[in-house]
């Protein structure tokens, strides 16, 4: 659980994992959540700029009725987007809450677009943009039209903000049933293929934005995103991992959904770092137990989430930070805020969580979740999220 006195809190931050304190009803956990934040975020003297809402939706109509509820309760405390996810928390509560807040002097701007709330601050001359929940409307389109309109939305937003794919610097695609195949076509590949051809329309002088693609129960395309016009902005790469967004053929999968599409890698960086008042916030995309371009010990959910905690190391050591042309010495540290662990199977999770705090201890900020991952055999993902303290 967060603890509000915590110190080097940044213009924009995360480190909001809330749980209702005990299992009960779906309104009355709800509402727990909502009570928590309010405590936290009055202590904080923070504003809200986005609420994520995992929740227990095992099928569409139970999913779209929690959402329309989840989204209707939420507009009446807050003027922030919001995004309703269906990945189960692990802790078997039926909601969890991830909350993204600023600080107060940054005086967010509450906008809308065809419906959809997002939020503007400056801050030190410095534009910031936070969207989410941008998703089609409903959920009866194939995954080509989803991914689709959720991108149209994101190029919107940005084009009306003066800003372009190139300014987002962190964002986050849940595709239903990610690894699953429609007509010869894999979901994941149709999304990443859509993702290409939006891209296309920017030049990314400062590398792609860091991202996670990750499964989830149901609910079509969902994508949030966090932006920035600052120029404070640098990719940060992996020695032992192939850059995503320069994947062989040999590791992608089919689409043949439209004949324009040709199989193209997906487009993020492994972290993104960006500067925040006096530090820099690192965000590290969905890392899985990939060395190279290839998965390593399959079937195996112990020894993946070493290697994926191995891979998160070797991302954040001080050392390849400053291989990576950050402005930072030998002095400067690298610390955690926030963890989200992604297990695909509830049954793996005792091993996920032993085998991470055999390395990183007991965390406070730490969410467990179910979700399905962008590779059939892999079986864990991690993203997470560190500031660097400079000296």
């Amino acid at each position: 659980m967060f603890i509000a006195k915590e110190q080097y809190i940044d213009v924009l931050s995360n480190g909001l994992h809330i749980s209702p304190a005990n299992r009960a009803t779906f309104s009355e956990e709800l509402n727990n959540c909502h009570q928590q934040l309010e405590q936290i975020i009055n202590e904080l003297d923070r504003y809200i700029v986005l609420i994520i809402y995992f929740i227990d939706a095992p099928g569409e109509k139970v999913y779209y009725d929690l959402a329309a509820s989840i989204e209707s309760v939420h507009g009446n405390y807050y003027k922030s987007p919001c995004s309703v996810i269906a990945q189960s928390p692990a802790d078997g509560k039926k909601v969890n809450v991830e909350v993204y807040h600023c600080a107060r002097e940054a005086t967010p701007e509450f906008r809308q677009f065809e419906g959809f709330p997002y939020c503007v601050f400056n801050y030190k001359k410095d534009k910031y943009l936070v969207a989410g929940g941008l998703r089609m409307r409903t959920g009866k389109a194939d995954l080509l039209k989803q991914s689709t309109e959720s991108f149209r939305l994101m190029s919107a937003i940005l084009d009306r903000e003066n800003m372009d794919f190139s300014n987002i610097f962190r964002q986050w695609n849940y595709i239903e049933s990610i690894t699953d195949s429609v007509e010869c076509s894999q979901r994941y590949q149709i999304f990443n293929d859509v993702r290409s051809t939006f891209y296309n329309e920017a030049v990314f002088k400062n590398g792609y934005p860091a991202a996670t693609g990750i499964g989830m129960n149901t609910g079509g395309i969902i994508i949030d995103f966090l932006a920035s016009a600052q120029e404070q902005v640098w990719p940060v790469k992996n020695p032992e991992q192939v850059d995503a967004h320069k994947y062989s053929g040999e590791v992608l999968g089919d689409n043949k959904s439209s004949g324009k599409f040709i199989k193209s890698s997906p487009k993020f960086e492994r972290a993104k770092a960006i500067t925040m008042d006096e530090n820099i916030l690192l965000f590290v995309s969905g890392t899985a137990a990939i060395k190279g371009q290839h998965s390593i010990a399959q079937n195996d959910a112990y020894r993946q989430t070493l290697v994926t905690v191995d891979n998160l190391r070797q991302l954040t050591s001080i050392e390849n930070i400053i291989a990576n042309d950050i402005p930072v010495d030998n002095s400067s540290v690298v610390e955690p805020i926030s963890f989200r662990i992604y297990s695909k199977s509830s049954a793996d999770i005792p091993k996920v969580r032993a085998a991470f705090e055999s390395v990183f201890g007991i965390l406070r900020n730490v969410q467990y979740l179910i979700a399905d991952i962008c590779r059939p055999e892999l079986l864990v993902e991690i993203e997470g999220t560190y500031r660097i303290r400079k000296s």
